[in-house]
């Protein structure tokens, strides 16, 4: 499926379920971001994709990151050292045992109890909605943030959980791959922190970073993440379109695109106070307009 295509079904289905959301499209630079804010209800996300990260030459505001060479061993110590110091004194502030319901898209349903849950009801049929017959590699955020205040704009930093996904499984199947991988920890830090296999190689990082799971605080969604080769955007270039969740503006979807992996997500903020049966028609109106609306 071609990616444009994909993302505006995604939020055509949305609109579908009969759902108001707005996003900010994300340019990631070197040095910040820049942020450009549209109301869903009147500029699409593939609108927003084509006009800002366009593949015309001399058009082109493509994102400035880029994944330099690695430093000296010196310059990675002291970037590891910043980077856990910072890290280990916001950990210190991050509350361990509230709830987190409503701030991201099927958190307060990923519970042992449950059969099956929210996110791998999605999973399973955006995996299907694809029409593929290969196994998919799909990304599943985790949230490193909770409780979020009412009326205030989060900050949308999370971890990322790679899922192996057949079209011959199961909801309940996908949550058992899910709960797996939160079990082990086998997931990536931030956006940010993505840099520090760079700086202490694969190998290392891989051994050490289960013991980051102290400090970090697991919720759950979904995604879709794959390669996505477009014309005119170099392989290690990034840009975003994420969520605008505050309390006028409860839902978002999101869109991100970091080296070549898409990623697609919901979030909502806790002042939408979704209850179950909410949550539900909200789900059952979009995967029905998934799988009877797909695009040509």
């Amino acid at each position: 499926m071609n990616p444009h295509k994909l993302i505006q079904f995604y939020f055509e289905c949305l609109d579908l379920a009969g759902e108001q959301m707005s996003f900010d499209l994300i340019k990631l630079k070197a040095k910040g971001t820049e942020t450009l804010s549209f109301n869903h209800l009147n500029y699409d996300g593939v609108s927003a994709l084509c006009e800002h990260v366009p593949t015309l030459p001399g058009k082109s505001i493509i994102p400035e990151l880029r994944y330099q060479a690695p430093p000296s061993f010196i310059k990675r110590m002291i970037s590891l050292s910043r980077w856990w110091m910072s890290v280990s004194y916001r950990s210190f502030f991050i509350p361990q045992g509230q709830s987190q319901e409503g701030f991201l898209f099927g958190t307060r349903v990923i519970t042992l109890k449950d059969e099956t849950n929210l996110n791998a009801r999605i999973l399973q049929a955006l995996h299907q909605a694809m029409e593929t017959a290969e196994t998919s590699l799909w990304m599943i955020p985790v949230s490193l943030h909770q409780n979020v205040a009412l009326g205030m704009k989060p900050q949308n930093n999370v971890s990322f959980i790679d899922i192996k996904v057949k079209t011959t499984d199961s909801a309940v199947e996908l949550k058992s791959k899910i709960n797996q991988q939160l079990k082990n920890g086998s997931y990536w830090g931030t956006i940010y922190s993505m840099m520090i296999p760079r700086l202490l190689g694969k190998a290392l990082f891989i051994k050490t970073f289960p013991y980051f799971r102290i400090f970090l605080r697991r919720t759950g969604t979904f995604t879709n993440v794959g390669k996505w080769q477009v014309e005119g955007l170099e392989e290690n270039e990034s840009w975003g379109i994420k969520a605008t969740v505050v309390s006028l503006n409860p839902l978002g979807a999101s869109a991100l695109q970091v080296n070549n992996r898409l990623t697609i997500g919901l979030q909502t903020h806790p002042s939408l106070g979704l209850t179950n049966e909410r949550l539900d028609r909200i789900l059952d109106l979009w995967q029905t307009a998934l799988q009877n609306q797909l695009p040509s």
